[in-house]
């Protein structure tokens, strides 16, 4: 008995441990940004927290599929002009780390979510981001790592580091990539979202539970 004690004992003090570490770990990231779209009137645009970049077919709050709570930012898209939502980055910290879902209408469309800049009056880079291609294939900064489907949620994180030039990955909560290669961040000039459309027909995306974080 007193052998079961002691064994139970010395789990709960390394799950403790293991808990405060992850805990110390996270604390190191500041938050700097975060919007889970609830505090506004469904049908809106958010514009008092986003900027346009291009304006598609429209941006809007809406309530019809949401990560949590009840409401999400849908971006939609025409065949040859996207919707583009960006939060401008004043400065860029050495280490940034964001977070995001999206839920993807269709399945033979493109969706984006990342960091990037206007280039010109009809194009917007992205940089350090996750594009949820149109033939199905997730990728990070142009390499893919896994497949995608329509109507489904999806959580990813990319933590960055700018003195290094790495970059860390999660999906779902799930570490996908930890030795990603990132590009500079002279062209992160924002944080975006972005509704592609390769064909026919409007596209859709929704967006819910940003955040940005810094260190």
């Amino acid at each position: 008995m007193k052998t079961k004690t002691l064994l139970l004992s010395v789990y709960i003090l390394l799950t403790i441990c293991i808990q405060g570490c992850e805990e110390e770990e996270n604390s190191d990231w500041m938050l700097i940004f975060e919007d889970h779209f609830e505090d506004y009137i469904i049908g809106t645009y958010p514009s008092e927290r986003w900027t346009t970049r291009f304006d598609g077919k429209s941006a809007e709050i809406s309530d019809m599929v949401s990560c949590s709570g009840e409401q999400s930012f849908r971006l939609t898209s025409y065949p040859t002009w996207a919707r583009v939502e960006a939060v401008p980055l004043d400065s860029m910290p050495d280490y940034l780390c964001y977070e995001g879902c999206i839920y993807l209408g269709q399945p033979d469309k493109g969706y984006t979510i990342g960091l990037g800049f206007k280039e010109s009056s009809t194009t917007y880079r992205f940089r350090n981001s996750f594009q949820f291609a149109n033939d199905g294939r997730l990728l990070i900064n142009g390499d893919p790592c896994m497949t995608w489907s329509a109507e489904t949620w999806y959580k990813v994180r990319l933590e960055i580091d700018f003195v290094n030039m790495r970059g860390k990955a999660w999906v779902n909560d799930i570490l996908i990539q930890e030795t990603i290669n990132i590009t500079d961040k002279e062209e992160c000039i924002d944080f975006a979202l972005c509704g592609y459309n390769f064909n026919s027909g409007t596209s859709t995306a929704y967006y819910d539970d940003i955040k940005i974080y810094m260190k």
